[in-house]
């Protein structure tokens, strides 16, 4: 391969209004080329027609955790294996993990997949929420899940962008999550890449006071809420960013390019 490509997707499309209008934002005037639904989250219907109406190319963002205090949903399926007292999502896997039964985690992504191919929308891929971290740590305890979501994909003709094999990954060379990262460290990483295929997973959004509210700023899930993602919107829509990876030979690709070059 003698070029770089680089795929820039941002996630969680769906959780809020705030989160639908920074993506649509990123789509209409950055350098997005895929978002993907969290088909279980209360601002799916818009992020649907969003998506109908812009010609958006999105994906599913499979969930089975939802780390927000003041928001929250659960599993479509209402699987009691994957949702607490109240019906809703653990905030996280290590609360799930008590419970889980790998079964009811590839009905409920079934499921998920299904209500966005109901919506009117034909998925390009899938990606996990707040799990492909937990792939590299070193633990096979994950590792029943990354094959559910693998098997699931693979029913539905997809891809799953995050897959790993031997600890690698499977459809691109590298790839990071911008969030949190200055301009800098973020083209100082990019600076660093020969001809491959690489893939900047974003989290846009408006920093807003319906964003800031999905949880109490005392919290740690907090620094998730909107600033850090206001930053990632401002960074993919700058002339900036757009300048950086032109004078560094970047090419952007979507889901269609990112799955021609691993044929």
């Amino acid at each position: 391969m003698s070029k770089k490509y680089l795929l820039i997707t941002s996630d969680d499309f769906a959780i809020s209004h705030s989160v639908n209008q920074g993506i649509l934002r990123g789509f209409q005037h950055g350098l997005l080329q895929s978002s993907n639904f969290m088909a279980a989250a209360p601002w799916l219907p818009e992020a649907v027609r969003l998506t109908k109406q812009h010609d958006l190319p999105i994906g599913v963002h499979l969930t089975l955790t939802c780390e927000w205090t003041n928001m929250s949903c659960g599993p479509i399926t209402g699987a009691k294996s994957l949702s607490n007292e109240l019906g809703y999502f653990y905030s996280d896997y290590s609360e799930l993990l008590g419970s889980l039964n790998i079964e009811d985690v590839k009905n409920e992504y079934r499921a998920q997949i299904q209500r966005v191919i109901k919506s009117g929308v034909t998925p390009t891929h899938v990606e996990t929420h707040m799990l492909p971290e937990l792939l590299f740590d070193g633990s096979e305890i994950f590792q029943p899940i990354a094959n559910a979501v693998e098997e699931v994909a693979s029913e539905f003709g997809l891809i799953y962008t995050y897959a790993v094999e031997k600890g690698h990954y499977k459809y691109v060379d590298d790839s990071f999550t911008m969030t949190h990262l200055t301009f800098d460290q973020i083209t100082k990483r990019l600076s660093s890449y020969k001809a491959g295929i690489y893939h900047i997973i974003s989290h846009c959004a408006l920093d807003d006071t319906e964003q800031n509210a999905l949880s109490l700023s005392s919290e740690q899930v907090h620094r998730w809420a909107a600033k850090c993602r206001q930053q990632d919107l401002d960074i993919v829509t700058s002339e900036k960013f757009r300048a950086y990876l032109e004078d560094n030979d970047f090419e952007l690709i979507g889901i269609k390019k990112l799955i021609e070059l691993n044929d």
